[in-house]
């Protein structure tokens, strides 16, 4: 996740799965308004999801060493945040789909992440 040995400490990777669960289901609120901005503005909507990929990747990783570890506090967690990212994905398909109906099915494609070591 980081190469500073600071950011590795049980507390503070607990810390960012709990906010960053929070960060999502804050996105996940303002997705009636994103499929309105989609209709005239697709690029740029494409545009903040496409970067938001970035922080649903990382969160993953976070739940999944959690895991792993066997820390209770972090597993405990996990599904939560499982559970956003989820329907955050398929959120972002409805929208899509909704919105480019000529968007082939195999456009957007939902996929199975790497487990990766934090």
């Amino acid at each position: 996740l980081t190469k500073n040995p600071y950011f590795e400490s049980q507390a503070v990777l607990l810390v960012a799965l709990k906010e960053g669960r929070r960060f999502v289901e804050s996105f996940l609120k303002s997705m009636p308004l994103m499929r309105e901005l989609f209709k005239d503005h697709q690029v740029r909507v494409m545009d903040i999801w496409k970067n938001f990929q970035q922080c649903t990747r990382q969160m993953q990783s976070l739940s999944a060493h959690g895991k792993t570890t066997g820390l209770a506090a972090m597993a405990k967690e996990a599904p939560m945040m499982k559970k956003a990212l989820e329907v955050l994905l398929y959120e972002v398909k409805a929208a899509i789909k909704t919105h480019v109906p000529t968007m082939t099915k195999d456009a957007f494609i939902i996929g199975t992440l790497k487990n990766r070591n934090v």
